[in-house]
Formats: C-alpha cells, sequence, structure tokens
C-alpha cells in the first residue's frame, strides 16, 4: 500500500470541533465527526472529498493556514 499523504489534527475557529484534514495534487481530504449520529446504522465519521483543478501541495506538506477548503468551520 502507497500513503499518498496525511491527515492533519485541526479545531474549527470557534474551537467546537475538531476535524482531520490533508491535501494532495489538488484533491482535499477532511474527516469529522458525525454530528447528526442517531443509531448504529448511521456512520461515526463523514468523509469530504474535493477535486480541484490545478496541482495541490506537495506531498507530506502540512496545509497552509490561509486555506480555504470551503469546511463550513
Amino acid at each position: 500500500m502507497e500513503v499518498k499523504t496525511g491527515l492533519w489534527k485541526k479545531t474549527s475557529k470557534d474551537g467546537a470541533t475538531t476535524y482531520y484534514f490533508g491535501q494532495r495534487d489538488g484533491v482535499k481530504v477532511t474527516l469529522f465527526k458525525n454530528t447528526r449520529k442517531k443509531n448504529d446504522n448511521d456512520p461515526d465519521l463523514n468523509v469530504i472529498v474535493d477535486i480541484e483543478d490545478g496541482a495541490g501541495q506537495e506531498y507530506g506538506a502540512p496545509p497552509r493556514e490561509d486555506d480555504d477548503s470551503g469546511i463550513p468551520f
């Protein structure tokens, strides 16, 4: 198995939500707790995959602090 990127632990601006974020070659991945879970059939975590035009950051580079990932935090 080949590792494509890592995920970095982040906290929302209001400090209420912890999530994990990584990106490479124009693909952004965000992983966060499912706050709408009502029963065991609902997933524990949600994943957002955002594919953009153009190149992303180099492998292994942490996400920029000024990155606008489109995540509503």
